[in-house]
């Protein structure tokens, strides 16, 4: 067990394992009749990125298993006190993209993308009190406001709309 713990500190297995991962999540979620009555452009981008990341997964896996052969692994994902809080940070902001997916299938983009500017603004922000909140508020809407025009108006962009509402 302490070995494999040694193992998996290892940057270039971690890598390697997390690739893996995200690639056969991915390519699990591809629909099996992704080839009919489709554009090309419809099944290339998740298939090759599929691939790609297949392809990214196995160079640092065979990299890896050639360090463990020669003993030569190196345990460099160590983590330091000093640095839980940017993981909460990390994981905290990841939780809100992961509502914003869902806010996004609920209420559109534009509701979910100011909601998530807005949670992200205020939880970043060092001081957080009524004028704070307001003030990440109004920054959100602008930003939103001025995205929509130069989006809809300019590059003439279509955006998701609501599933529900």
């Amino acid at each position: 067990m302490i070995r494999f713990i040694k193992l998996i500190q290892d940057s270039d297995l971690a890598t390697g394992l997390l690739l893996l991962f995200v690639a056969s999540f991915s390519y699990a979620g591809v629909a099996d009749n992704i080839w009919e009555d489709y554009a090309y452009i419809d099944w290339v981008f998740p298939l090759m990125s599929c691939f790609l990341l297949f392809s990214i997964s196995a160079v640092y896996l065979v990299k890896s298993l050639i360090k463990i052969v020669k003993g030569t692994t190196i345990s460099d994902l160590k983590i330091d006190k000093s640095e839980i809080p940017s993981i909460i940070n990390v994981a905290v902001y990841t939780l809100l993209l992961f509502c914003y997916l869902v806010l996004l299938f609920v209420f559109g983009f534009w509701a979910a993308s100011i909601l998530l500017l807005w949670s992200g603004i205020t939880y970043f922000r060092p001081e957080i009190n009524r004028s704070s909140i307001i003030k990440s508020l109004i920054i959100s809407i602008i930003t939103c406001v001025v995205a929509y025009i130069v989006f809809t108006h300019i590059f003439y962009v279509p955006f998701p709309q609501s599933r529900i509402f």
